[in-house]
């Protein structure tokens, strides 16, 4: 059967942060600082999943329609992570 263990949705969302360092001198001689500004953003997952094909083949027209054994095939569905994160990094005079 096609995906045997689902892959199963998981929503969430990254925090923001809103950062300012002073760097006394750096760009000149004023006061200055540097900020990050990121607003918080969603984020969507999908966790791991399995594939389990069957151990049987096609019915087989030369025996009577019956299937013929075969190894079982196994795949592992890959785990995914869908976010926009958005920063703003800047560098002004003041607090």
């Amino acid at each position: 059967p096609e995906r045997t263990l689902p892959q199963l949705p998981v929503r969430g969302g990254l925090p923001g942060v809103d950062v300012r360092q002073p760097l006394p001198h750096v760009l000149g001689d004023d006061f200055d600082h540097a900020g990050v500004d990121a607003p918080a953003a969603g984020l969507r997952t999908l966790a791991p999943g399995l594939s389990l094909d069957a151990p049987l083949t096609a019915p087989n027209p030369e025996a009577l329609g019956l299937p013929a054994p075969k190894l079982p095939e196994v795949g592992v569905l890959a785990p995914v992570v869908q976010t926009v994160p958005v920063a703003d990094l800047g560098v002004g005079p003041g607090l």
